[in-house]
């Protein structure tokens, strides 16, 4: 009887738990700006260069954002689980020129004894790539390849995300992890965590890097070594779709 009294009290707590989380979510989503349609943004011949650059790159944005969530609801021929649905933010596109990552935030309902109970998912999703593609790959370009060669193989779903955790972590133990990390500290690189998440088989951090000097800027993926505990292994990045990370910055500081 105890046993069961427990189990129920549990059930309860996690119930309310869902709860809570779903009506912050619920007005997270109410104040959302909705997606633009391309078309909406209207270049005219009496604005300014300046003006003309900033609504090109909002143009691109959009339609980035609005392609690639089509694309991805569509998800892989080759494996009907690996559709992403009801996607709220596209956070980031990166390429190892060989393989393309997009990073998404889900919104995810529960139904339980008729009601809706919302969360938020992300989710970084990786494409195989037939080619080798080139760093400076057009949006166009990078779009067409997504919908009509590269293939999805593989999704990590991401908990914990940008934790200060995660951050400590790797202050401290950056060069122990990773030999490329301590060369680059050794050549006096600036290092920072850019992202960083658990995955719901794996409570070991991973992260997305930047380090620069100079005019240097380089992006690596640090993903946990399994066959080695406590190592990592590093896979260069490169930030592809310019407009798009230039009007994602606008987008958030709005």
């Amino acid at each position: 009887m105890t046993t069961t009294k427990n189990f129920q009290k549990r059930k309860k707590e996690e119930l309310v738990e869902k709860f809570i989380v779903s009506e912050k979510v619920q007005k997270e989503i109410e104040n959302d700006t909705p997606d633009k349609s391309p078309e909406e943004i209207v270049i005219t011949e009496d604005m300014t260069e300046e003006e003309v650059r900033e609504a090109e790159q909002e143009k691109a944005y959009w339609e980035i954002v609005g392609r690639l969530k089509d694309e991805l609801a569509d998800g892989s021929e080759y494996n009907q689980e690996m559709k992403f649905t009801n996607i709220r933010k596209i956070w980031s596109i990166y390429s190892t020129r060989a393989l393309i990552y997009v990073g998404i935030e889900q919104v995810s309902i529960e139904k339980i004894d008729g009601k809706d109970y919302y969360c938020l998912n992300n989710q970084f999703i990786k494409y195989q790539a037939h080619d080798i593609l080139p760093v400076d790959i057009s949006y166009q370009d990078l779009l067409n390849y997504l919908e009509t060669e590269a293939i999805i193989t593989q999704y990590d779903t991401c908990i914990n995300r940008n934790q200060k955790s995660h951050v400590d972590y790797f202050n401290q133990n950056g060069s122990q992890i990773s030999e490329n990390i301590k060369m680059q500290k050794d050549e006096q690189f600036n290092i920072e965590v850019v992202q960083s998440w658990e995955t719901t088989d794996n409570n070991e951090p991973r992260f997305i890097i930047k380090s620069t000097k100079g005019d240097v800027k380089i992006y690596r993926l640090l993903v946990p070594n399994s066959s080695q505990q406590g190592r990592y292994t590093t896979f260069p990045l490169y930030k592809v779709c310019p407009e798009f990370w230039a009007q994602l910055e606008k987008e958030q500081a709005n």
